[in-house]
C-alpha cells in the first residue's frame, strides 16, 4: 500500500500481520464480551423504546 523505496515485500508482509493482529485480537474481544454477557457477568439496559 506503501512505497518509500524499500523493499515493498517485507514491508506489505509487516503491514499484512499487523491487520491481521488487530482483526483476530478484536474478534478474541467480541468474543470475551459474548461469553461475559452469557455468564451474566454484563447486563445490557439499553434505551426503552419510545421514550
Amino acid at each position: 500500500m506503501m512505497r518509500n523505496g524499500r523493499s515493498t515485500q517485507t514491508q506489505s508482509g509487516h503491514m499484512v500481520k499487523a491487520l491481521a493482529l488487530r482483526v483476530g485480537l478484536s474478534i478474541i474481544l467480541f468474543i470475551c464480551v459474548l461469553v461475559a454477557w452469557h455468564l451474566g457477568y454484563i447486563q445490557p439496559t439499553g434505551i426503552a423504546a419510545g421514550q
